[in-house]
């Protein structure tokens, strides 16, 4: 059965989030809710890096510093970038 057409004067469910918050006749348990759910859509989380991410720039910097440095090298004498 086909969908009726949407409604082009109807808010979005972030539009009427955001209506709830800043109506200063709302409850405030009410704003708190909907300041929760509109939250990841106004404001999107950093981008944490995985595991494989973070063992790949272990290994680049592995032996830096330390008393094996000098023995990374390559087999043609260069040495590690």
């Amino acid at each position: 059965m086909p969908r009726p057409p949407a409604n082009p004067s109807a808010t979005t469910p972030l539009q009427h989030m955001l209506s709830v918050l800043n109506d200063p006749t709302a409850a405030p348990n009410r704003k708190d809710r909907m300041a929760i759910a509109a939250a990841p859509y106004c404001h999107p989380r950093l981008a944490e890096k995985g595991k494989k991410t973070v063992a790949a720039e272990q290994a680049e910097r592995a032996g830096e510093g330390g008393e094996w440095a000098d023995d990374l090298e390559y087999a043609d004498g260069l040495p590690r970038q």
